[in-house]
C-alpha cells in the first residue's frame, strides 16, 4: 500500500513539475508566431528572391520580377523578438529593380541600421516587418506603382531586408508612484503620453522622477540610446518637439554638452545616464541644467524651463 502512495506521489510531482515548466526557447518561438497575424504573405514573386552572404547580401530573382500585391517572405528565420504592429525594427535594406537582374537602386549597409515602426505609418515596407523574428532575412516585393505613379506599368521594387534589432515603442516598466508637485502624465493606448503642467510655478531644481520602473540594462555615460520622447515648455504649456510625432524614435549619446560638443543639454543626459531600459522618466529642467543662453532652437526662448517625458527603449550595440 505505501508503494503505491508513494508511486502516486511521485507520479503527481512529476506532472506537477512538468506543467509549470518553462516553455523552451523554440516553443515560445512558435507560439509567438502562431499568434501573430501579418497584413502581407508569401507570393509567388517574393519566394523567387534569393539572397545570400553574411553583411551586406548577394541577391538574385529571375527578371523581369512582377507582382501586382506587396508580398513578403522569409527567407532565413531569426529566433529573437516576434515584431507586432507598433513595435520598432532596426533593419539594414539592399533595393533592386525587378524589371532586370542586375539594376542595383541603393543599400543601407554603409550607415548604421534604419528603424521603422512596424506595420503602421505612410512606409510601404513597414508592412513587411510584421510577425518576423529578429535575426531573420526577408524578402520584399512591392509594386512601382505604389512608390510612384510615374512608374513604368509592371515595374518592381525587390529589396531584401536584415532585421537587426526589435522592441517596443513604448516604456513596458512597472508603474511607480509620482512625484508631488510633478506635471501629471497620462498614456494613449499607444503609450504617446500627454502631460498636464501645474500653474504653480517650475522648480529651481532639476527634477527627475521615474514614472515606470523597467527591468533592462542601465545607461552608462557615452551609451547610444534609443528613446521616444516628448518635449514641452512649462511657462507656455506648448510642445515643442516630440519623437511621437515624427513617427520614430531618436538615437542619442548619453553625454552632456558640459562634456562634449554635440551634447545633450546636461538636464537630460542626467536623465538618462543611470537608467534603465524599460524605464519611463519625467524630467522637469530648469534653465540652469538647459541650453546655455543663445544656444536654443528657435522654438525654445532663452531662459525656459523644460519638461520632458522619457521612454527608454533601447541601448544601441
Amino acid at each position: 500500500m505505501r508503494a503505491i502512495s508513494a508511486l502516486v506521489v511521485a507520479s503527481a510531482l512529476v506532472l506537477s513539475l512538468a506543467a509549470c515548466s518553462t516553455p523552451s526557447p523554440a516553443d515560445r518561438l512558435a507560439g509567438d508566431l502562431a499568434s501573430c497575424d501579418s497584413s502581407v504573405n508569401p507570393g509567388t514573386s517574393s519566394d523567387l528572391v534569393r539572397a545570400t552572404g553574411k553583411g551586406e547580401p548577394k541577391v538574385d530573382y529571375p527578371a523581369p520580377l512582377v507582382t501586382k500585391r506587396v508580398e513578403r517572405s522569409v527567407i532565413t528565420q531569426g529566433e529573437g523578438r516576434v515584431l507586432r504592429s507598433g513595435d520598432i525594427a532596426e533593419f539594414q535594406l539592399v533595393q533592386y529593380d525587378g524589371t532586370t537582374a542586375d539594376t542595383f537602386i541603393g543599400s543601407s549597409w554603409e550607415e548604421a541600421p534604419s528603424m521603422i515602426t512596424v506595420g503602421t505609418g505612410e512606409s510601404l515596407l513597414a508592412p513587411l516587418f510584421e510577425c518576423v523574428p529578429v535575426g531573420s532575412r526577408i524578402a520584399g516585393v512591392i509594386p512601382a506603382s505604389l512608390i510612384s505613379a510615374e512608374a513604368p506599368k509592371g515595374a518592381t521594387a525587390v529589396v531584401v531586408v536584415d532585421v537587426v534589432e526589435g522592441f517596443a515603442s513604448k516604456s513596458e516598466g512597472s508603474p511607480q508612484l509620482p512625484d508631488n508637485g510633478m506635471p501629471n502624465v497620462v498614456l494613449s493606448e499607444s503609450g504617446q503620453p500627454g502631460v498636464v503642467i501645474p500653474k504653480s510655478d517650475p522648480p529651481t531644481d532639476l527634477r527627475i522622477s521615474t514614472l515606470k520602473a523597467g527591468s533592462g540594462a542601465k545607461i552608462k555615460k557615452g551609451d547610444t540610446v534609443v528613446v521616444n520622447y516628448t518635449g514641452l515648455l512649462w511657462k507656455e504649456r506648448t510642445i515643442f518637439d516630440s519623437s511621437w510625432d515624427k513617427g520614430t524614435p531618436a538615437r542619442f549619446v548619453a553625454q552632456s554638452s558640459a562634456d562634449a560638443a554635440g551634447g545633450l543639454v546636461p538636464g537630460f543626459a542626467k536623465a538618462l545616464i543611470g537608467a534603465k531600459v524599460g524605464d519611463q522618466i519625467l524630467v522637469v529642467i530648469p534653465p540652469k541644467f538647459g541650453y546655455e543662453s543663445g544656444t536654443a532652437p528657435e522654438t525654445i526662448p532663452d531662459g525656459s524651463t523644460m519638461v520632458f517625458v522619457i521612454d527608454i527603449l533601447h541601448i544601441a550595440d
